[in-house]
This record gives C-alpha cells, sequence and structure tokens, in this order.
C-alpha cells in the first residue's frame, strides 16, 4: 500500500485517510513520523502554491485577464479537499482567453518566469518556471482537446465559475459540476 500510495503521489492522502480513521497507532512509528512529515511539507507547498497562483493572478489581472485555474490548486481554493495537505500538487493550471494566450505567457516571462520544459504542448504553451516559486504554470489557451471539448467550452466554464480574491489577485474555479467534467 505504502509503495502504490509513494509512486501515485498519494502519501499525504494516505496519511489523512488513516488519520481519520483513528488508524495511525497501528502504522509502525517510523512509517507514522515519515507520513506525518509528508503531510507537513506538502501543506507548507500547498499554502505556497495558492500564493503563488494569487501573484500570478494579480499580474494577469493588470492586463485585464481573469484567469480560470483549473484542477489541483483550483480544487484546494474551491475548498474540494477536507484538508489542506491531502493533494499534491506541482503545477498551476491557468486557462486565458485564446486570444490573449501569447500575451498572458509574455507577461508572466517579463516578470521573471522562465521556460522550465520547451517547446509548445498540445494543450498548452511551454510550461514556465520562476526562481523561489514552487509551481511550475502551465497556460492554456483553450479548454481540453478532444472528445471533452465538447463538453467543456471555455465560455461555458467562465460563465459558470467562482471568484477568488486573495492578496491583490483575482481568478475563477469552476463549478462543481465543471471540474467533475
Amino acid at each position: 500500500v505504502v509503495e502504490l500510495a509513494d509512486q501515485y503521489y498519494l502519501m499525504p492522502a494516505l496519511y489523512c485517510a488513516l488519520r481519520g480513521k483513528g488508524l495511525l497507532d497501528l502504522v509502525p512509528a517510523d512509517l507514522r513520523e515519515y507520513l506525518a512529515a509528508i503531510h507537513s511539507l506538502n501543506c507548507e507547498r500547498n499554502r505556497r502554491l495558492v500564493a503563488q497562483a494569487f501573484e500570478v493572478a494579480g499580474i494577469l489581472n493588470a492586463m485585464g485577464i481573469e484567469p480560470i485555474l483549473m484542477k489541483g490548486v483550483g480544487n484546494m481554493i474551491a475548498g474540494v479537499y477536507p484538508d489542506p495537505g491531502v493533494r499534491m500538487a506541482e503545477d498551476l493550471d491557468l486557462l486565458v482567453p485564446s486570444d490573449r494566450l501569447r500575451a498572458a505567457w509574455l507577461a508572466l516571462t517579463a516578470q521573471g518566469y522562465t521556460v522550465y520544459k520547451p517547446g509548445d504542448h498540445d494543450h498548452h504553451l511551454a510550461s514556465l518556471h520562476r526562481e523561489g516559486r514552487v509551481g511550475v504554470v502551465e497556460v492554456h489557451g483553450s479548454a481540453p482537446q478532444g472528445e471533452r471539448r465538447k463538453f467543456l467550452t471555455t465560455e461555458e466554464i467562465t460563465r459558470d465559475s467562482k471568484v477568488y480574491e486573495l492578496d491583490g489577485g483575482r481568478v475563477r474555479v469552476p463549478s462543481a459540476s465543471y471540474r467533475v467534467i
């Protein structure tokens, strides 16, 4: 179980599940301490990811773009997870209007973000990273590609999203229905 949890980035979730069921005392002390440490570190990382999301949003807000924060960190901000350290995330997935995609990406590079993974991808521009920040930023200009796209248009996601503000940054997070889709 521990090997699988480790392989799929679920160690904090395993810790939370064992703690929630009152089973931590049945786990060997060294493993219990290890799981608690991973959970604690992940809580801090997630706090920094959320702060970074609003920092990035502030950069984009200054150009009139209100990004939609998708997936992991968006779910954290929306309060989907019962514990701030249960979910591991490494990137910020931002959805911006497709006609502003390149401008948004360039605005982030002007603020010190550099290419993390070179080349354009089929669903977002090159990933960006900034020294001193924990998350990689992926700026998307459209909803997911392929079969899922007919269920998720950018306009529908925007229309059915909630606004969150922190430290001068303003993001949108998709509704629960769109997060599931």
